[in-house]
């Protein structure tokens, strides 16, 4: 799969995981991924590029972790500010690590080539952990526009109950199946 022009998760308090390996997120001058007050977001085996300041964006007290992803072509790498906390694991590519404003990156094993950058009580810590340049270009592809349909739909009963493994808007622990 391919994402241009990047993802927004905002404010969730459900733990969200992107995942694929291989899958290309481009997101041109903008940010590729923005998460903002989120519990918890992971993003996993990811291929980021594009040509702006930050690739991968924390912020607003959001954590998460970035796991065996693949930067190219942004200032920084990954940027956890406004008390965001980020771990980054077996990461490669070009980009720095930078926290600002309380924000927290931890790395361990790789992390891409860009080094490290605190600004505003801002804490990276990268002891231990290898630079690592990695395979993902800085180059896009034709952009194409898309649309997708929904393959299931359902509706939420009077009960408030739901079908098994169908996916719930604005669902809140406890008020469904």
């Amino acid at each position: 799969s391919t994402f241009y022009g990047g993802i927004a998760v905002q404010y969730c308090s459900a733990k969200v995981t992107i995942m694929g390996t291989g899958m290309v997120i481009y997101g041109g001058t903008a940010k590729a991924v923005e998460v903002t007050g989120c519990s918890f977001v992971r993003i996993d085996g990811a291929n980021v590029s594009g040509s702006g300041t930050d690739a991968v964006y924390y912020t607003e007290g959001a954590r998460g972790l970035l796991w065996n992803c693949d930067f190219a072509g942004y200032t920084n790498a990954v940027h956890a500010s406004l008390t965001a906390h980020v771990i980054v694991n077996a990461c490669t590519g070009s980009g720095a690590l930078k926290a600002s404003f309380g924000g927290i990156v931890a790395a361990n094993g790789t992390m891409p080539t860009g080094g490290t950058t605190e600004l505003g009580n801002g804490k990276v810590f990268s002891t231990g952990s290898t630079a690592t340049g990695g395979s993902t270009s800085a180059s896009s592809s034709t952009l194409t526009a898309a649309s997708y349909d929904a393959t299931v739909t359902a509706t939420c009963r009077n009960s408030g109950s739901w079908m098994s493994g169908q996916l719930r808007q604005n669902y809140y622990e406890g008020l469904g199946a």
